[in-house]
């Protein structure tokens, strides 16, 4: 979610580390990576989208850790 002035887009559980091929093919293809919690449409809160890594769906939180997501629905919208 970048561009933005909220202070939130750069909090830890907003960023993801990916190379710049994968990014290339995220901004190409957007739809998969969203579905992947690799991009996060605003104004979602990104600590409540789980992320698809390659050992399991984890949801990041701001202290740069993650927490094994539970099956159901975590996308939270800010007021």
């Amino acid at each position: 979610m970048g561009g933005s002035s909220d202070p939130t887009i750069n909090a830890p559980s907003s960023l993801l580390w990916i190379c710049r091929p994968c990014n290339g093919a995220m901004e190409d293809n957007p739809g998969p990576a969203y579905e992947a919690g690799w991009k996060v449409r605003r104004p979602t809160v990104a600590a409540t989208v789980p992320v698809q890594y390659p050992d399991g769906t984890w949801l990041l939180d701001d202290n740069g850790g993650r927490r094994k997501a539970e099956e159901g629905v975590y996308a939270d919208v800010r007021d």
